[in-house]
């Protein structure tokens, strides 16, 4: 029988380059157990891990919908293999900031359309780790937790608040994109953080307060950091009467 041209010529590299929505059978059995997450084998969760986090640091956009997709796997588990392996490659990850994310040899990504820097990757994973610390349910009695605990919101908390310190001090960003970051971050994982870590916490904070002494902060980052500062120094709640007077405050400054 005669093959067409189209089946008998030669992949090139760039076809074998294996696109997310062309899965093998590993994640084919994978996106059939997603809702009874338990079942997955171990290196299922390894490889689901791995391509969700990849995603999520290098893709535009993919943050906020990985972190949620997490979540839901989180709370559908109950055995706590997924969550323990999300945060165990998170903090890999974080220890080789400048390392690539390892590729499971099941998937092979495709190159952004942009490639991130150091500085981007670490908002990007800032923004992930938000989401999802703010995403779980709240009630560690709840059903609805599955396999989550306290001990992994702090972990959760912890790593997201150490890698506000690095945006803070990375040479690649400019202060409008790192005080815009921790705007978003403090304010969901400042009160576990410092719960869980009180040094770490510590160690964020005298970062904000160089920057806020920095000479070179325009004056609307320097009310955002003065801001990020009282709602910690508040119990990390800010009254009505607060949020009033800072919103004032950068109305004012962005006059």
């Amino acid at each position: 029988m005669n093959r067409s041209p189209a089946s008998s010529r030669q992949r090139s590299p760039d076809d074998q380059r294996i696109n997310p929505v062309e899965v093998t059978p590993v994640h084919q059995r994978a996106s059939r157990r997603l809702r009874e997450p338990d079942l997955l084998a171990s290196e299922e969760v390894d490889v689901l891990v791995r391509v969700v986090l990849w995603k999520a640091i290098h893709d535009d956009d993919s943050a906020e919908p990985a972190a949620i997709f997490c979540t839901h796997v989180i709370t559908a588990e109950f055995n706590g293999r997924f969550v323990d392996r999300l945060l165990w490659t998170c903090r890999n990850w974080f220890k080789q900031v400048d390392i690539p994310l390892p590729r499971s040899t099941f998937w092979v990504p495709l190159e952004p359309k942009t490639r991130k820097n150091a500085g981007q990757k670490l908002i990007a994973f800032v923004k992930f780790m938000t989401v999802l610390l703010s995403d779980v349910p709240r009630n560690p009695g709840a059903a609805s937790m599955g396999s989550l605990h306290s001990g992994h919101i702090v972990s959760m908390a912890v790593l997201l608040c150490d890698s506000c310190r690095l945006v803070m001090i990375s040479p690649q960003l400019d202060c409008e994109a790192k005080v815009e970051c921790l705007r978003t971050a403090l304010p969901t994982a400042g009160e576990a953080a410092e719960r869980g870590a009180p040094a770490r916490m510590a160690a964020l904070m005298a970062c904000l307060r160089d920057a806020f002494l920095s000479p070179d902060v325009p004056e609307k980052a320097r009310l955002t950091l003065l801001e990020l500062a009282e709602l910690r120094a508040s119990g990390w709640k800010l009254s009505l009467e607060q949020q009033l007077y800072y919103t004032r405050l950068n109305d004012a400054a962005a006059d």
